[in-house]
């Protein structure tokens, strides 16, 4: 089993650069960064990396995240966020899960903010309420079409996408954590 990994990321070029050294690092050879309209040197980053780049500026999140797949040709696919702070071996217990469970549809994992209570707070107001989690998780590529991807129409589309998920099996947690650093685009 082979893993792309797909990257959502808006002017995220300082946190781009560790998550895609770490990468590297773990031998991910098919990277996907999603870039939603950046400003600065996101997309210099990625490609320097050798990452493809779906560029989105004007689409929702949901979209843009589905084109990214569109460009993936692996069996299995790693969503993160651009700030994420990743364990060395993420890619590796990813794939250990899934190839060790033929019945497990997706991988989650615990993600935590880097950032402040009062950040979180901040945040959550100027959001408008909104609780959606950020997108970090794992699925089999098959199971990703079958269910339609992200539902484009959607105000909460991971969320929706996760429950459709569990609906339809398995999902296998690990015992890994995944920190957001404090960004306000990425």
């Amino acid at each position: 089993m082979r893993l792309s990994v797909l990257i959502a990321a808006r002017n995220s070029g300082s946190f781009l650069r560790p998550l895609l050294e770490r990468l590297s690092a773990q031998d991910v050879t098919e990277v996907v960064v999603v870039d939603m309209g950046s400003h600065d040197d996101t997309v210099a980053v990625a490609r320097g990396f050798g990452a493809d780049v779906s560029r989105s500026a004007g689409e929702n999140y949901a979209k843009s995240l589905n084109a990214g797949v569109r460009l993936t040709s692996r069996d299995a696919l790693l969503f993160l966020p651009a700030n994420a702070e990743i364990p060395i071996d993420l890619a590796d217990q990813v794939l250990e899960a899934l190839e060790s469970d033929e019945s497990a549809l997706g991988v989650i994992f615990q993600v935590r903010s880097g950032k402040t209570l009062f950040r979180s707070i901040l945040q959550w107001f100027g959001s408008g309420f909104s609780n959606e989690q950020p997108c970090a998780f794992a699925v089999r590529r098959e199971v990703f079409l079958r269910l339609g991807g992200f539902s484009d129409t959607d105000e909460r589309p991971i969320s929706s996408f996760m429950r459709r998920l569990h609906a339809e099996g398995k999902v296998r947690p690990i015992r890994t954590m995944v920190v957001l650093a404090h960004s306000k685009d990425a």
